[in-house]
C-alpha cells in the first residue's frame, strides 16, 4: 500500500467524496497526517458541494417571474434606448475595419484613402 501523503489523500478523497465517509474517520486511520488531511479534505468537500449545487426549481421560477415583471414595468423607450446604445457602441468599435469602415469613410467624404484625394486607377 502506498503510504505517502499523496496516496493517503487519494484514498481519503475516495472515501469521503465517493463513499460518504466522514473526514474524522480518515483522520482516525492516519493520525500522523490529521492536520493536513482535515484541511485538504474539508476544502475538497466545499468545492465538491459548490460544484454540485442545484438550485431549487420553485425559487428559480419565482426569480424568473420577478425579472419578467420588472421588465414589463419599464417603458418601451427605456429598452429601445438601451438596445440602440448597444448597437451604436458595437458599430463604433468596428468603424475603420472592413465594410463598416468603408461606409463610414464614404459618409464623411473619404474615398478609400487618406488625405481627401480620390485614388487614381490606371487602365
Amino acid at each position: 500500500m502506498d503510504r505517502s501523503f499523496a496516496g493517503i489523500l487519494d484514498e481519503c478523497l475516495d472515501r469521503v467524496l465517493l463513499r460518504g465517509e466522514t473526514v474524522d474517520a480518515c483522520m482516525a486511520d492516519y493520525p500522523e497526517h490529521a492536520t493536513e488531511l482535515r484541511q485538504t479534505l474539508e476544502a475538497s468537500l466545499t468545492v465538491h458541494r459548490a460544484a454540485s449545487f442545484q438550485p431549487d426549481q420553485a425559487r428559480k421560477r419565482a426569480s424568473q417571474i420577478r425579472f419578467l415583471e420588472a421588465v414589463e414595468q419599464q417603458s418601451p423607450q427605456h429598452w429601445l434606448r438601451g438596445w440602440l446604445s448597444s448597437r451604436l457602441i458595437g458599430t463604433r468599435s468596428r468603424v475603420g475595419h472592413g465594410h463598416l469602415g468603408a461606409v463610414a469613410r464614404a459618409r464623411h467624404g473619404q474615398h478609400g484613402h487618406r488625405g481627401g484625394r480620390r485614388a487614381q486607377y490606371s487602365r
